[in-house]
């Protein structure tokens, strides 16, 4: 279950400071790696809003001991320069069918059939954690392991306590919640994907003199080089502002909402 979990991923990952060292872990080095993930999973989840019990070394590795068994596990993780973990964050590619544990009931439950079908026919990313260190929050590490870790052409899942400092940033950096319900044990959880066809950022388009154009557009949702088709994944040129750099030129390609809107 992804915890407190702060992707709109950009066209090129965001660079990490040079005392940072980002570490991309397969499935054996993870599990390798849990007993310097501990210190960290007790900062992040045994005060609240998760107020989650101090976990011994054995009893976190039985916690956790299963994701690393799933096909297309990948992990990130992020050592200060000191040598300690900062952040982790990792997860997996949706199984042809949701797995019969109670996370994936609750999830199901919550979404409803029609819901659910739509998002596991895309086989979705799941990312199942994210921890990043109390002394290390508000300088955007969770979003560059977002960045590196999910998909940028699919479509990303994850769950977190909605008063958990992650749901805000969610929601800022283009997440969308679709749904929450109380698990077991009375904690409370919000579903969130990140669909990079339906983002709906605020912003303002700037052509390259840097002047202001009259027109802003809300629901910019990506920028292509251009050329047919316009209308791919479901995006239809509403407006448009064409730009030429380097030679190449570009076209703000935006999509607006369905009513009731996407998920």
């Amino acid at each position: 279950m992804s915890h407190g979990h702060d992707h709109t991923p950009p066209s090129l990952p965001t660079p990490l400071s040079d005392a940072d060292t980002l570490h991309r872990l397969g499935p054996g080095e993870a599990r390798a790696a849990v007993g310097d993930w501990l210190a960290l999973y007790t900062a992040c989840f045994s005060t609240p809003p998760w107020s989650e019990p101090v976990r011994s070394l054995t009893e976190y590795q039985q916690q956790v001991g299963w994701h690393f068994d799933q096909p297309g596990f990948r992990a990130l993780e992020l050592r200060g320069g000191d040598g300690r973990v900062v952040a982790v964050a990792y997860g997996w590619p949706a199984a042809d069918t949701p797995p019969d544990r109670p996370y994936y009931r609750a999830l199901a439950e919550t979404l409803g059939d029609e819901r659910m079908r739509r998002l596991w026919d895309i086989r979705p990313f799941e990312v199942v954690e994210l921890m990043v260190d109390p002394g290390a929050r508000g300088q955007g590490l969770a979003r560059q392991l977002l960045t590196h870790l999910c998909p940028t052409d699919g479509v990303s899942w994850l769950a977190t306590h909605p008063h958990a400092p992650a749901a805000a940033a969610y929601r800022r950096i283009g997440w969308q919640r679709i749904g929450g319900r109380t698990a077991g044990g009375g904690v409370p959880l919000d579903y969130f994907v990140l669909d990079p066809h339906q983002r709906l950022p605020s912003t303002s388009i700037r052509d390259w003199s840097g002047r202001e154009p009259d027109i802003t557009l809300p629901d910019l949702v990506e920028r292509i080089s251009t050329g047919p088709p316009y209308n791919r994944h479901g995006f239809v040129v509403v407006d448009t502002v064409r730009q030429t750099h380097r030679g190449r030129e570009r076209l703000f390609l935006v999509r607006r909402p369905a009513p009731g809107g996407g998920w």
